[in-house]
């Protein structure tokens, strides 16, 4: 057995290359699968012996009973339906749904080295989304047409992905503006562009849960900024007080100008008003198929197969046997659709209370960290802003798409996370330094 060494004894041969990896990972994950899939594979392999051979003093028992777990409940679930249901389950389980999850536990290993790591895999990946109208979308054209009210994706799957991914860049250019000025004041050139960029294609995208996700975003960070002043852990900077208030009045008065009759139109003009308030009157039996009414007939037809394994759920395949074992759900609904457009609401179906539990513990462990160290002022405040924006936005949008079964939501999930955990454990290694320990 291999002797358990510390980061320290980690040859920096390694540590570049695994940054590299990490670099290729966030280039090519959108756009350039076959680079991104060849660096994935990789960075699981060297990161996972790298934790186990120079993981010494680095506090990894939790993200690794996690990992551990997201591939024990799948297992289970799956035996379970299996055993009860043979007709409606494949013979095989799928035991990778949540565990890619995971693959930010060895890209943080290869970040955690320096700060600026982290911020430079967050920079590329922020930077492939941006270039995805010319990459993967119509360009200028359809840029154009976003701006004269058509709704566009970029052919990032379709256009609630497509709001997925600005909506989280949108967050992280707000959140480290200060940052970024702190570094390099010029960045403001980039900076400026690249976020209006964001909020357009968040509009234009005409997503109304990402518009929504955004406000609930505003509401949760303002509220933890209440909190901080209460405390005393932070104080009101002036100065960029009244950038942030000028920044919002200009933003407001272009949208106003711009785009709003877009929004106004998609808000004032749906069906899914009609389905709203027929849900809230609680008349769920002649619900009409539109956007949000398929979700609703959808989520009653989930909610019946909860309720016949709660505990464990369907498998890997639940939301899929949900649709097509019920016999109500017209053909068409059941051809065209496989995914419950709802992230709670497929846990639920797929791995019953268990796999809902998890993941509220998952994500709940690495924000209260975060929190925690940023409360200790091991880590800066705008990374606990980050965190609280990033997971509240995924929350809220989390609603209308089932995004932690998709590539696109798992991929943000893993980026995202990958950063933070590479923050947390520089953090707790700079306070062994302090305390005269070997830190890792």
């Amino acid at each position: 057995m291999l002797k358990r060494l510390t980061p320290l004894d980690q040859p920096k041969a390694i540590s570049f290359l695994g940054l590299a990896l990490c670099l290729l990972f966030a280039f090519g994950e959108i756009h350039l699968d076959d680079i991104s899939k060849k660096a994935e594979q990789i960075v699981i392999l060297l990161g996972f012996y790298c934790i186990y051979r120079y993981g010494k003093g680095v506090k990894v028992k939790t993200p690794m009973l996690l990992l551990l777990a997201s591939i024990l409940i799948p297992l289970i679930s799956w035996s379970l339906a299996r055993w009860a249901e043979p007709g409606w389950v494949d013979d095989t389980p799928q035991l990778e749904k949540m565990a890619r999850l995971f693959i930010f536990v060895p890209l943080a290993w290869f970040l955690k080295d320096a700060g600026k790591r982290v911020f430079i895999f967050w920079s590329v990946a922020a930077l492939m989304v941006l270039l995805s109208p010319w990459l993967s979308g119509g360009g200028w054209a359809e840029i154009t047409r976003g701006w004269h009210g058509g709704r566009i994706d970029y052919d990032l799957r379709n256009a609630q992905h497509t709001a997925l991914f600005f909506g989280f860049v949108a967050i992280g250019l707000l959140a480290f503006l200060p940052r970024l000025y702190r570094w390099y004041k010029l960045s403001l050139i980039v900076w400026t562009p690249a976020l209006a960029f964001s909020l357009f294609t968040i509009a234009a995208s005409q997503t109304r849960a990402s518009w929504l996700a955004l406000a609930a975003t505003i509401l949760v960070t303002l509220v933890y900024f209440g909190y901080t002043l209460i405390k005393g852990k932070q104080s009101i900077n002036k100065r960029w007080l009244g950038v942030a208030l000028l920044a919002v009045l200009v933003i407001a008065v272009a949208f106003q100008q711009t785009l709003w009759p877009t929004i106004e139109q998609r808000l004032s003009k749906s069906r899914d008003n009609q389905v709203a308030l027929q849900i809230l009157n609680g008349d769920l039996d002649n619900i009409p198929y539109t956007s949000w009414g398929i979700r609703a007939n959808t989520w009653i037809a989930a909610g019946e197969h909860f309720a016949e394994r709660p505990l464990t759920g369907w498998g890997g395949q639940g939301q899929v046997i949900a649709i097509k074992r019920t016999e109500w759900l017209p053909d068409w609904v059941k051809e065209r659709f496989g995914h419950m457009h709802n992230i709670y609401i497929a846990l639920l179906v797929q791995y019953g209370l268990i796999g809902f539990i998890f993941y509220g513990v998952f994500i709940g462990w690495m924000l209260s960290r975060v929190l925690k160290l940023v409360a200790q002022k091991r880590l800066n405040q705008d990374i606990g802003y980050f965190a609280l924006g990033a997971m509240a936005f995924w929350s809220v949008i989390g609603m209308a798409e089932s995004y932690l079964f998709f590539w696109t939501g798992v991929l943000c999930m893993q980026i995202i996370f990958a950063g933070l955990m590479a923050l947390i454990w520089r953090a707790e290694a700079n306070e062994l330094k302090q305390d005269g320990q070997c830190a890792p």
